[in-house]
């Protein structure tokens, strides 16, 4: 792995130290990193980049700077949004914990509505492999970006991205797949980021008309067969909340 940047410019975890797995070789840039895991040959940061409440970032991912993610969210529609009516928040000042004694009930109806409204907020973001993030993207909570999606710069994605789909907007609209759909299900098939730069070896990486997709693909099923490739095992870095740092079998 490779830090693009000052010790003190990367941070893991957002209010609170979070335990990262990354697969060598990565490329983290300045920012704050709420990620359970990072692919290799994914560079992501930059900017002023928050990148939280995420599950994995898949291999070969590139994420451009100012990446927002996994904000908090808030009801709309209630009387007052500010989250300290779901009971999370100012618990340390005393006329807020009298106020939840208080109002028990409440406090749980309100947080049953945020729930149903917002969905979990255990659930994670999940960023594929051969992903494009143009700068400045938001992405709310719980989205899953497909593999090979892009999504275009100063985006805000508010619903899943299938594979291989250009979005862009705000919200995020899908403006066109990148390629047909035979293509496309036989590279999520293929999933040639499992076998790492070996599968990609002698294929055609400029821009890919459905010919040369087609063209790329028979190379790629050529270079796993004919080399008989097995799938890459990484070295993998973990980051634990201490800021210490382990190597995993």
């Amino acid at each position: 792995m490779t830090f693009a940047a000052r010790n003190d410019e990367i941070h893991f975890g957002v209010g609170r130290n979070t335990r990262v797995e990354m697969e060598t070789p990565c490329e983290l840039r300045p920012g704050r990193f709420d990620i359970g895991r990072i692919g290799a040959f994914t560079y992501l940061g930059g900017g002023r980049s928050v990148i939280r409440e995420v599950e994995a970032v898949g291999r070969f991912t590139a994420i451009a700077p100012d990446l927002q993610c996994g904000s908090p969210e808030h009801r709309v529609g209630s009387i007052c949004s500010h989250p300290i009516f779901e009971g999370t928040w100012g618990q340390k000042w005393d006329e807020v914990a009298d106020f939840y004694a208080e109002n028990p009930e409440h406090i749980l109806e309100a947080q049953k509505e945020y729930r149903r409204d917002e969905g979990s907020p255990d659930k994670k973001i999940l960023i594929g492999n051969s992903v494009w993030i143009g700068g400045r993207v938001t992405i709310r909570r719980g989205i899953s970006i497909g593999n090979g999606a892009i999504i275009a710069a100063g985006s805000v994605v508010t619903k899943d991205v299938p594979a291989y789909t250009v979005v862009g907007g705000v919200p995020a609209r899908s403006i066109r797949p990148l390629f047909t759909p035979e293509i496309i299900q036989e590279l999520e098939r293929l999933r040639w980021w499992d076998y790492g730069l070996a599968a990609l070896r002698g294929v055609q990486l400029t821009k890919l008309d459905v010919n040369s997709a087609e063209t790329a693909l028979r190379d790629i099923r050529k270079n796993i067969r004919e080399q008989r490739l097995r799938p890459i095992r990484p070295k993998v870095i973990a980051v634990l909340p201490d800021n210490t740092c382990e190597e995993l079998d």
